[in-house]
């Protein structure tokens, strides 16, 4: 306890003459209780001291002033924070505000490289809403300060699909502590397109996230015929070699190879039945040869015989280009009149 008591205070009478050194004992004992003697018994009950005004103050409504004179988690209470959208490539989220964090990520299809660093040491769930499409979480990415960069455990990018999280704990650098993805080899759907009118089917802006794609297709030709050829075409291009092809033969049917046997007009318009086709590209964003594998069956009359008959196949496919470099684009049409009947569907696939 450190007080202030009047030195000589019967010396100091109204109307006497004053002895200096009495004023200066005061001052001097006024003195050495301010600068640095101060107590909490110096303070007024109910003084109300502002909290901020407080050494180590961190501004934080998840933390507490533990008994050892630090700043610490009020407990492991998440808080939802204010950052959904990772659309765009590249992306930069901001410092999470709470000790334990979670961002509810709801516009995927981009990339997100770093994190801001918080003002003390956090932990952060990154989680992909369902419903949203698949994000990718660059490992380490440069053009940000390092600490601002998400180490991921093991090599390479983590993609996370709708359900998905990964946790990262900060000390100076984001580092993942935990991580609930889906299992290679899991599909997500990244568009399913039906065609209102007759025409073609185009997927564009494919996302380069995923590791292969995986493409359904249940269409009909506009010819006039009972079965019809479905073409794929790459990237917009229309050379011989940037077309999907059945086989190694990339010049069937007008320079342009195959994927299937679909049903034409006649069938559709009589039957209402559509041919079913399947392709798998493996490693569609190498700059290089993409091989394909696929299925395909189809209700077609091959003999002039009865509507019952099917056109069944596997195939092994091929479409080759020296140039054609990252698959971001399929166009899908009839070979006949380059359209597809209304109500032909596909669905594009991203397998992780």
């Amino acid at each position: 306890m450190t007080t202030y008591n009047v030195v000589s205070p019967g010396a100091m009478v109204a109307g006497q003459a004053e002895d200096i050194s009495v004023i200066l004992s005061n001052f001097q004992a006024i003195a050495a209780v301010l600068n640095g003697n101060l107590d909490n018994s110096n303070l007024a009950p109910g003084a109300a001291i502002v909290p901020s005004k407080l050494a180590g103050y961190p501004a934080l409504s998840s933390v507490f002033l533990r008994g050892d004179g630090a700043w610490a988690a009020a407990g492991d209470k998440p808080s939802q924070e204010a950052f959904s959208n990772v659309s765009a490539a590249n992306t930069d989220a901001p410092a999470p505000v709470s000790s334990l964090a979670i961002y509810e990520v709801s516009a995927g299809g981009g990339t997100l490289r770093s994190v801001g660093a918080p003002v003390s040491t956090a932990r952060l769930v990154i989680r992909n809403w369902e419903g949203s499409s698949a994000f990718t979480i660059l490992d380490g990415d440069g053009g940000v300060p390092l600490g601002n960069r998400l180490n991921v455990r093991g090599a390479g990018n983590i993609v996370l699909s709708p359900g998905d999280s990964i946790e990262f704990f900060w000390d100076g650098t984001w580092q993942e502590i935990d991580r609930n993805v889906a299992n290679v080899g899991a599909m997500t759907l990244i568009q399913e397109i039906i065609r209102q009118t007759d025409g073609t089917i185009d997927f564009t802006g494919i996302p380069q996230i995923y590791k292969h794609l995986r493409l359904e297709v249940m269409a009909c030709g506009t010819n006039g015929g009972n079965s019809e050829q479905l073409v794929g075409r790459l990237n917009n291009l229309s050379g011989a070699s940037d077309y999907m092809s059945r086989g190694a033969n990339v010049t069937d049917y007008n320079n342009r190879g195959f994927l299937g046997v679909i049903t034409g007009g006649n069938m559709y318009g009589s039957n209402g039945i559509s041919g079913h086709v399947v392709i798998e590209i493996p490693y569609y964003k190498e700059i290089k040869k993409h091989a394909m594998m696929g299925h395909y069956d189809s209700k077609v009359d091959n003999a002039g015989n009865a509507a019952s008959d099917f056109s069944v196949g596997d195939q092994d496919s091929m479409f080759i280009s020296g140039s054609l470099g990252a698959v971001t684009q399929i166009t899908l049409f009839g070979h006949a009149t380059a359209n597809l009947k209304t109500s032909s569907r596909a669905a594009l696939y991203g397998i992780v």
